[in-house]
C-alpha cells in the first residue's frame, strides 16, 4: 500500500495536482442534525435500519445536499483502496467551535448512486495531533492520533484558517473502472456522533464554514492505494 493524496478543488473536483491559484473556497452551513438520513444508521441500528427501503440509506446524494462535495475524474482502470485514510482540511468558521464530517464514496455515473465507503468525524478544538503516535507511511501521515485531552483544546479564532487532519476509518474497495471517487465534507452526522456540550454552546446555528482549496491552504485527502495485481492474491 503507497499513500495518494488528491487535492480537493473549489469547483467541486479531486485532482493530483494542488492549486495554484491563491483564492478558492467552498462553504457549508454550520448545524448539529445533518445526516438524519444517512447510512451511518445502519451502522448504529447493527444493520436492522438496512431492512428499510430508504433511498438514502444506500445513496450519499441525498445526505450531501448540505455537503461540499468533490468528485475525481473517471477511474481509467479499477482503483484499489486498503487501509486507514486521512482528510487534511484547511477550514475557518464564523464561530468559536465546529464538527467536520468527511464521507468517501463510489460514485456509479450511469445511475448517479454515490455508495458509501468510510466516514470520519472530528471536533475543531479536538484537532491536536500527537505525531509520534500518528501512523506514516513512506513519510506520509496516513493515520492522525487525536489526544483528545482537555489540556490539548484549541478554540477556533473568528474566520482564521486551521488545519484539520481527520481518521477516516480504515476500509478496502474497489473503486471499479468507469466509476469517480466523491469526497464529500458536512458539519455533522446525527449517528456518527453528537458534538460535545461545550462545542455546541459556542457554535452558531446560523453560522458558515470555509473549506479552503488553494496554494496557500491546500485541503486534501490522502488515501491508502494498493496496486490491482494483489486484488487477485
Amino acid at each position: 500500500m503507497q499513500p495518494e493524496r488528491l487535492y480537493l478543488n473549489s469547483l467541486g473536483k479531486l485532482t493530483a495536482a494542488k492549486s495554484t491559484f491563491t483564492v478558492g473556497e467552498n462553504f457549508i452551513l454550520e448545524a448539529p442534525t445533518f445526516g438524519l438520513c444517512s447510512n451511518t444508521v445502519e451502522t448504529v441500528t447493527i444493520g436492522v435500519a438496512a431492512l428499510l427501503p430508504l433511498p438514502c440509506l444506500q445513496n450519499n446524494n441525498m445526505s450531501n445536499v448540505p455537503a461540499a462535495v468533490f468528485n475525481s475524474e473517471t477511474m481509467p482502470s479499477d482503483y484499489y483502496l486498503n487501509g486507514p485514510m486521512q482528510a487534511d482540511l484547511w477550514v475557518s468558521s464564523s464561530s468559536k467551535d465546529m464538527g467536520l464530517v468527511v464521507r468517501l464514496a463510489d460514485v456509479d455515473p450511469k445511475t448517479g448512486n454515490a455508495k458509501n465507503l468510510s466516514t470520519g468525524i472530528l471536533t475543531a478544538s479536538l484537532r491536536k495531533v500527537d505525531e509520534k503516535r500518528s501512523r506514516y507511511v513512506n513519510g506520509v501521515m496516513i493515520q492522525p492520533w487525536q489526544t483528545f485531552k482537555y489540556s490539548d483544546m484549541q478554540p477556533l479564532e473568528k474566520n482564521k484558517p486551521v488545519l484539520m487532519q481527520i481518521e477516516i476509518l480504515p476500509t478496502a474497495a474497489v473503486i471499479p473502472k468507469g466509476h469517480h471517487l466523491q469526497v464529500s465534507v458536512v458539519a455533522s452526522d446525527i449517528w456518527k456522533g453528537v458534538a460535545p456540550i461545550t462545542t455546541s454552546l459556542s457554535s452558531s446555528l446560523n453560522g458558515s464554514i470555509s473549506i479552503y482549496s488553494n496554494s496557500q491552504y491546500p485541503s486534501s485527502i490522502v488515501l491508502p492505494k494498493v496496486p490491482n495485481q494483489y486484488l487477485s492474491q
